[in-house]
């Protein structure tokens, strides 16, 4: 059996009678180096390795979708936010909330100028609050 020596100038596990055989140890040295970048390959070809980078790839791009999800999500929201506003202004309810009436015929159509209705005829006028239904008793042209 050989005795293994440890030193700053000896690799770890090689026989100290390879180590004193001078160019022999370069040889060996050179044999055992190459045995060690086969076995990081070795390692590096792992199935275990292999699933572990998969895994992390897949963490990687599930904190991606999840960022991206949510910042469509959040321009969305916004999005909804100004059609909302938009819609509450020009909403006909609205309108009426602010104190204008919309005035139809008895026949149910929007009256828009003194041409399309005549004396004595019955209107309806609807308000933010109610109905009112009217005769046109004057009628002045602009």
């Amino acid at each position: 059996m050989a005795a293994y020596t440890i030193n700053a100038t000896t690799p770890v596990g090689l026989p100290a009678k390879t180590v004193a055989a001078g160019g022999r140890y370069r040889q060996t040295y050179a044999h055992y180096d190459g045995l060690q970048h086969l076995h990081t390959r070795l390692l590096s070809c792992s199935p275990a390795v292999a699933i572990r980078n998969y895994r992390n790839h897949i963490e990687r791009l599930q904190q991606q979708a999840q960022f991206r999800i949510r910042s469509m999500v959040e321009q969305r929201k916004s999005h909804l936010s100004t059609l909302a506003s938009t819609l509450n202004a020009i909403s006909p309810l609205q309108t009426l909330s602010r104190g204008y009436s919309i005035t139809s015929s008895a026949d149910g159509q929007t009256i828009t100028n003194t041409d399309s209705v005549a004396h004595n005829e019955l209107i309806n006028t609807r308000l933010h609050r109610g109905q009112l239904i009217s005769r046109i008793e004057k009628i002045i042209k602009d």
